[in-house]
């Protein structure tokens, strides 16, 4: 009886390097090939996001599983990967898209929503990467911000009101969003706005005898140091309003 000898099925080789979309490595990320009628090829990537196989059958448009470890700041790709392998040395890369999250910045007056209230949100090291005005409800949502640590300034404040000072956020690579060391569930940040301070005020003068009887006619002068003298003549009811004198004191 004649023995048939198999023809061997032609394989490669197999480098895959998993990468985070800014070009980073992604290390501990389990990377499956499915073959057909074979069992699947498994490993893990290393520090430098390389994992290696070897003797994997020549074909197409073989998928590829990926499996991120948690924290990693990385997600599954929205389309699954699939490679070709030939004989020889194969090298693919799969990028993995960041995880993203939305924080929304809330502005009051410590009780009512204000508006107008702009946001200039900073990545650590300087670099701007979104602003927003605040809308009626007193919001403004920041969207898309990959893990890191972010300030968030008030660049602006509403009108007739002092800016808030600035807050510094973690986006952590779960996803989640801690504000001041404590993971905050509504990925919300809270500012307060409080009112200017006037920096001038008017002056009401009355000026009566010794009867009490007003006085009309009288020139009433207020020396503000630096600021010149400020003066008015009272009316028929021994009155004098003296607008706009700086608030301080006293004169």
């Amino acid at each position: 009886v004649p023995v048939v000898t198999p023809t061997p099925v032609p394989t490669g080789d197999v480098t895959i390097t998993v990468e985070d979309e800014n070009g980073k490595p992604v290390d501990g990320v389990i990377v499956e090939i499915v073959v057909p009628d074979s069992e699947p090829f498994t490993g893990t990537t290393d520090e430098n996001g390389n994992v290696s196989f070897e003797d994997v059958p020549v074909g197409e448009d073989y998928v590829v599983n990926v499996a991120p470890p948690a924290n990693s700041g990385v997600t599954t790709p929205t389309t699954t990967p699939t490679i070709d392998v030939v004989v020889g040395n194969n090298e693919e890369t799969i990028t993995l898209p960041l995880v993203k999250t939305d924080v929304t910045i809330s502005l009051t007056d410590g009780t009512n929503p204000l508006a107008n209230g702009t946001f200039v949100v900073t990545q650590e090291g300087g670099s701007e990467v979104a602003t927003g005005t605040t809308t009626e409800d007193g919001t403004v949502v920041i969207k898309n911000l990959v893990p890191g640590t972010y300030v968030i300034t008030e660049s602006a404040a509403p009108e007739g009101y002092d800016k808030a000072d600035s807050k510094t956020i973690v986006v952590n690579p779960d996803g989640t969003v801690s504000i001041g060391g404590t993971v905050d569930a509504d990925k919300t940040v809270e500012f307060v706005n409080t009112l200017t301070p006037p920096t001038t005020g008017d002056v009401n003068v009355t000026v009566t005898d010794e009867n009490g009887t007003p006085v009309p006619g009288t020139v009433v002068e207020i020396d503000v140091p630096g600021a010149g003298p400020f003066t008015g003549t009272t009316g028929d009811d021994g009155t004098v309003e003296i607008p706009g004198l700086p608030v301080g004191g006293p004169y």
